[in-house]
């Protein structure tokens, strides 16, 4: 199914999508505080050195990763579904939505407490919301944000599960992009492998290593792609990879703390220049070094989007699904009036301006 343009959508739809796009950016700033700088500050209570991320495995391939079957215990992880509408109940066999998980006192106990539950909480523009939705960070499973039955965007279900398998994902996708016509058994074995693989790289993830959490980030993401028409949005981190991933109609975005040498301290103020404080992107100083949160950008290749004649065309692993678009050191989350910096750091990089 193919996303509703800007210009197909009547004044209300544009209206409802603008209101889509600041609460979305309400809620990375809270996601990014919870998966990144409180990880931090959890290592550092428990006066453990933090297991900054390696750049190599950001790069476009993926083939790189360093999070081997270590799950830390201080990292937050998380999965978020947020949907610029409702999603219609037919998709409940594969997104556990019901009224067992739905966000309602009866259904806390025993995964929380939360005293003096206000339902207006749960509503994205009420103040409140923030502190009511961090507490079901903590709790397994995704988090499900859409509209309700007021049109408000609301957390309406909490400790849901994703049943949609990874395989009938790979094979719609695939369908989707005219690899294949009906299904994966066109392919033979090696070409259906590698196909899976290639639908985890064009989601930011390396196949062979991908946690359930992240599988389940892949699926929600996929079935955004070939079902639906309106905007949807997945965030997922977890305790290996210490990396905020997020998915949208925009590509796909990582989120890493990136710590930087002396040196890589001074090119970056020269960036800056004088029209920018350095201090305002640098989360916090470790003797010399600093502190910065990296974005890398990606955004799909020919090989990932459905060929413009709609005809059948040969699958080959080698082509590459993604492309790193734009590399960005983001300002500290309390400087909402400060724009990211566009700079080069992968492939080997020193850290430089992207003009």
């Amino acid at each position: 199914m193919t996303l509703r343009l800007s210009e197909e959508l009547s004044y209300e739809q544009h209206r409802r999508r603008m209101e889509y796009f600041y609460y979305r950016k309400q809620l990375d700033l809270i996601i990014l505080q919870f998966t990144l700088l409180d990880s931090y500050n959890n290592f550092k209570k428990a006066k453990c050195p933090y297991p900054f991320v390696d750049i190599k495995s950001l790069e476009h391939t993926f083939s790189y990763d360093d999070s081997i079957d270590v799950e830390y215990e201080h990292q937050n992880s998380a999965l978020i579904l947020f949907y610029e509408d409702k999603i219609d109940p037919k998709y409940e066999r594969h997104f556990r939505f019901n009224s067992k998980n739905r966000v309602m006192q009866e259904n806390f106990y025993p995964l929380l407490v939360v005293d003096n539950y206000n339902p207006e909480h749960q509503k994205m523009e009420h103040p409140e919301f923030e502190n009511f939705f961090k507490k079901f960070l903590y709790v397994d499973s995704a988090i499900l944000i859409q509209e309700n039955e007021e049109k408000h965007y609301s957390m309406t279900n909490f400790h849901m599960r994703i049943d949609k398998s990874y395989y009938e994902c790979t094979e719609q996708f695939a369908v989707f992009l005219r690899y294949v016509s009906r299904n994966l058994q066109e392919l033979n074995p090696e070409l259906k492998e590698n196909m899976q693989a290639k639908i985890a790289q064009y989601y930011g993830f390396n196949y062979y290593r991908t946690s359930n959490r992240r599988q389940a980030a892949i699926v929600a993401a996929s079935t955004i792609n070939t079902d639906l028409d309106f905007i949807g949005t997945v965030y997922v981190s977890s305790s290996s990879e210490r990396t905020l991933t997020k998915i949208s109609e925009k590509g796909v975005s990582k989120y890493i703390l990136l710590r930087l040498t002396p040196e890589e301290i001074e090119e970056l103020n020269i960036i800056i220049g004088t029209n920018g404080n350095l201090n305002d992107y640098i989360i916090e100083m470790e003797q010399d070094s600093a502190i910065v949160i990296l974005q890398v950008i990606y955004v799909p290749t020919t090989h990932s989007k459905p060929p413009e004649d709609d005809k059948l065309r040969e699958f080959s692993a080698k082509n590459s699904w993604i492309k790193v678009e734009k590399q960005l050191i983001i300002p500290r989350l309390d400087k909402k009036n400060v724009a990211p910096i566009k700079i080069k750091k992968l492939y080997g990089c020193k850290i430089k301006a992207d003009n």
